[in-house]
Order: structure tokens, then sequence, then C-alpha cells
């Protein structure tokens, strides 16, 4: 088996009301949300879809995945 690192690799982040996010704590269309590298540097992100009654998607650039 071999194994490569992914670079800028878009990786899927999905956030659910129940588990993972408190959309009151949110801005109506998600636009204050943010997410960083492990420097605290910002990574790019796009979303796919916001929905405040369900389960959002986002899309996030991550610079290296080993």
């Amino acid at each position: 088996m071999t194994s490569e690192s992914l670079v800028n690799f878009p990786l899927l982040i999905k956030l659910d009301k129940d588990i993972d996010i408190n959309y009151d704590n949110t801005q109506l269309r998600g636009q204050d949300i943010r997410f960083t590298d492990s420097s605290g540097e910002a990574l790019s992100y796009e979303i796919e879809k916001w929905d405040r009654f369900g389960s959002s998607y986002l899309w996030v650039k991550v610079p290296l995945i080993e």
C-alpha cells in the first residue's frame, strides 16, 4: 500500500443542528463561520448549503492532509 499527501484538498464539513452547531449563535446565512489551521491562519471555504433547521454543508480547503 502506498500513501501520498493531499495538498489543498477540499474537505466536506457537515454541520447538524442536533449534534454539531447551535444556529442561534451564528449569523443568518453563516457568514460569520471561520476555519483555521493549527497556526491560526484562515482557511478558504465555501458554503454549499446553509440550513438553520437541519444540516449545512461547507467545503473547506485544507492545506495538507498526510
